[in-house]
């Protein structure tokens, strides 16, 4: 099994990773709110991927900030609070989950499992911020689909994002002197 190996950049390669990876998961947002939903909050997470990727490459400080910039210029862009506020409040849920099981497990956790479990709690964290906002606790029948959707989107996710950091790994280690 691959174990990732991140490096904290330096100051101002962090800037621009932060940067370059905030774009692409911005993008990748914008481009998953443009496609139509199988069903309310179903989504693919494409932008989670490069979270995932930046907690794998380059650990969970630069991770949260990529997850920050996304969801503030999401937020932005989208001029909606009530997106914003599940979207905040899904990302943080997940992306706690997502650095406890890399930086605890010490590589025993699959990219892939790592991200499903993120997923799922991204779900479930966005499912409990709409049922206190809207105070309807009959919203919780949704959850057996959401943990569906979560797990098989975050697998996907994650098999994605460790194809890609085993291959930026590996050209980051083939540049460096």
């Amino acid at each position: 099994m691959w174990t990732p190996t991140p490096s904290e950049p330096s100051p101002t390669r962090r800037i621009l990773i932060v940067g370059l990876l905030s774009g692409l998961s911005l993008a990748l947002a914008l481009l998953e709110n443009a496609l139509p939903l199988p069903a309310p909050g179903v989504k693919p997470g494409l932008a989670n991927a490069v979270s995932l990727l930046a907690l794998l490459l380059y650990g969970p400080r630069t991770a949260w900030s990529v997850l920050a910039v996304r969801l503030l210029l999401a937020g932005l862009f989208s001029g909606n609070l009530f997106a914003l506020g599940c979207s905040v409040a899904g990302g943080m849920a997940a992306m706690t989950v997502m650095t406890l099981l890399v930086r605890g497990a010490a590589g025993e956790v699959s990219p892939p499992v790592v991200s499903a479990a993120g997923a799922v709690t991204h779900n479930g964290a966005q499912l409990l911020f709409v049922v206190a906002l809207l105070g309807s606790r009959a919203l919780l029948a949704y959850l057996p689909l959401l943990v569906v959707s979560g797990l098989a989107s975050g697998l996907a996710v994650g098999f994605l994002a460790e194809w890609t950091a085993k291959r930026l790994d590996r050209i980051r280690r083939e540049s460096m002197p």
